[in-house]
């Protein structure tokens, strides 16, 4: 992450009232809300999005990853009758998806009750960069 204070008057000066009140407001401006949060995970957490807004985009990814070879075998090999060309091959492979589908389903899942305190997670670590930030100063 780019240092958030290189240009910063404020951290040459040194003065801890001012340097306290900054940090206060990049923790603000950096903080995740839990409502946006859980309305990412519902609307769109099939997809991970709720996962890239709180600063988990491995996660995110292993969420939109399945989604999409789901949605690609679907459309590409069941629409278009071409199970019936390649076989058990694709429907095997077709299951093998649906069942990792399903199981970001149960994982979205447990993540919309336990959506408050990944939030708080996202934003104790935020915190504590910029803490680290104001400490290499």
């Amino acid at each position: 992450m780019a240092d958030v204070f290189q240009n910063d008057p404020l951290k040459k000066s040194g003065n801890i009232a001012e340097l306290s009140a900054y940090m206060h407001a990049e923790m603000e401006r950096a903080a995740r809300s839990d409502r946006v949060a859980a309305w990412l995970a519902i609307t769109l957490g099939i997809l991970g999005i709720h996962k890239f807004y709180l600063r988990r985009p491995i996660s995110g990814i292993a969420y939109c990853v399945p989604t999409a070879s789901v949605a690609f075998v679907y459309f590409s090999y069941f629409r278009e009758g071409a199970a019936a060309e390649y076989g058990w091959a694709i429907i095997g492979a077709f299951g093998v998806l649906i069942m990792i589908f399903l199981f970001n389903v149960a994982r979205l899942i447990r993540d919309i009750y336990t959506i408050r305190t990944r939030v708080e997670h996202a934003n104790e670590r935020m915190e504590k960069k910029i803490l680290e930030e104001l400490e290499d100063q």
